[in-house]
């Protein structure tokens, strides 16, 4: 029986499944946590072949179904930080590939354009790293 399926992924009585059965996270482990936060969504952010947003919606429904007092605060924040992961790694792969080697000697030598381009999207994501700490708020109670 399957209780949600998207294009990716089907809750079934037995946890969380890609429809074409590659990749199975069993129900006892999908609130396995890291630092207080549950670890899926941003462990799945860094697979390639994941839809990230047909997973993290897999996700909750599975969570929904298979743990229903989960922290929906604290699941909120994993999900945001997820697509803070994806999109991060999107940003370093288009820029290694631009980062290609000047010389024809195998030796990785770059232009000060490339150094700078790098430069610059770090400085990038701790300016959105800030901002979204700011706006974050002051609630203790998602410390337990």
């Amino acid at each position: 029986m399957k209780f949600y399926k998207n294009a990716q992924w089907v809750v079934t009585p037995d946890g969380l499944d890609t429809i074409t059965g590659d990749y199975f996270i069993d129900a006892e482990r999908l609130t396995e946590k890291n630092r207080g936060r549950y670890d899926w969504p941003e462990h799945m952010a860094g697979k390639t072949w994941v839809s990230l947003p047909l997973f993290c919606k897999a996700y909750a429904a599975a969570l929904e179904y298979h743990s229903p007092g989960y922290n929906r605060i604290v699941l909120a924040d994993c999900i945001v930080r997820a697509f803070k992961k994806e999109a991060r790694s999107t940003r370093f792969d288009i820029i290694s590939q631009r980062m290609k080697p000047q010389t024809g000697d195998g030796l990785m030598t770059y232009t000060a354009d490339h150094l700078f381009e790098v430069n610059d999207t770090l400085n990038f994501e701790n300016q959105e790293l800030a901002r979204y700490l700011k706006s974050k708020p002051k609630d203790t109670r998602l410390a337990a």
